[in-house]
């Protein structure tokens, strides 16, 4: 338990409580990189810089790559944090669209001739919003491009281990021969998002300018919740923790699943993820999603209408829902709901309208 951890490092308790090197604590790196290796990538202890959750690394990385003004590509959808990040720092968002295999190469190539952008941000496995996965071929396809044009690629694998069908897939940083990998994954998602622990692994160029940064923003992470994390993780915490959880992620998936292939109106597809926490419905025209959305509300369901994970506001007929949290009776429940308004709003509503800003929680 947690109250067991604490217990175990009272005799560390003042050296923990004092500042720590900017590069994380050496016991958590040490086990990061026992925990990383399961991915299939062999990094050293001193190639990882601990972060704040994985959010403080991709603001790391955004900051050392680009400047205010710069094009920067994502796939289209994306993850809202992201974007958000990206408008916050001024830069440019390009969206590339996605198809069976993962993001276009075609639109890549035109992309990179065209805006010459910093980098290309992915989440390759089990992505939010949409919950696909890039195939192996088109990974190999997005290692080549990068390295072809020089433009980094940023690999966030976050929900990489959250895998219900079998082993996931290699990251595209274990193929990477060149340096062109950025690669960040985070604790937050695998044990509970309170923990704000992420990690990322950049080539040595980099190293020592994401470091500089790091100091200049908030010196070091908390050196009680690195220890913590780092015990918990040397008792193979980690192992034992996804043993329970993965299980229970996998039902409730599977209970939206069949939830929608019994309620939804006909026409409305969904993604059926292999991992992940996400679904992505897509219907044959848009609904008044502001609407949909209110009177879900007050049946209390919450949907994330899929505008909001796009660099721009083109398509209206999308809806990402999310399976993590809640109960398989409740999950159930919800989307016989959400069926049944979509159903009434399908029927009547063909035009699009757009929707109030506001922020999804995953």
């Amino acid at each position: 338990t947690l109250w067991e951890l604490i217990d175990d490092l009272h005799d560390e308790s003042r050296a923990l409580l004092c500042y720590g090197s900017p590069q994380g604590d050496l016991r958590l790196r040490y086990a990061l990189a026992g925990s990383l290796a399961k991915r299939g990538l062999n990094v050293l202890p001193e190639e990882i810089i601990v972060t704040n959750g994985l959010t403080q690394g991709l603001a790391l990385v955004t900051q050392t790559l680009a400047r205010p003004g710069d094009r920067v590509l994502v796939e289209q959808p994306t993850y809202l944090g992201f974007l958000n990040l990206l408008r916050a720092q001024y830069l440019e968002p390009l969206g590339v669209p996605l198809d069976d295999e993962g993001p276009c190469i075609e639109e890549l190539e035109r992309l990179a001739i065209q805006y010459r952008p910093r980098f290309f941000y992915t989440i390759a496995t089990y992505q939010n919003p949409t919950g696909k996965t890039v195939t192996a071929k088109r990974r190999r396809e997005l290692l080549e491009w990068s390295e072809r044009h020089g433009i980094v690629l940023i690999e966030d694998d976050i929900y990489g281990r959250l895998s219900y069908d079998g082993d996931p897939p290699a990251p595209i940083k274990t193929h990477d021969r060149s340096d062109t990998v950025i690669y960040l994954t985070s604790e937050s998602k695998v044990l509970f998002p309170g923990l704000r622990v992420g990690s990322i692994v950049a080539p040595r160029p980099l190293h020592e300018r994401l470091l500089a940064l790091r100091r200049a923003t908030d010196l070091c992470g908390s050196q009680l919740t690195q220890r913590l994390l780092a015990t918990f993780l040397e008792q193979r915490g980690e192992q034992q923790h996804l043993r329970r959880v993965l299980p229970i992620y996998r039902r409730r998936r599977d209970t939206m699943l069949a939830a929608l292939r019994q309620f939804m109106p006909k026409g409305v597809t969904w993604t059926k993820p292999a991992g992940g926490f996400c679904i992505w419905l897509t219907m044959p025209n848009a609904p008044t999603l502001h609407d949909l959305q209110q009177a879900a509300l007050q049946q209390g369901v919450a949907i994330a209408p899929g505008e909001v994970f796009l660099t721009k506001a083109t398509e209206y007929k999308h809806i990402r829902l999310a399976f993590s949290y809640e109960d398989e009776e409740t999950i159930h429940r919800c989307v016989q709901i959400l069926s049944q308004l979509l159903s009434e709003r399908l029927r009547t509503e063909p035009y699009p309208v757009l929707t109030e800003s506001w922020t999804p929680l995953v």
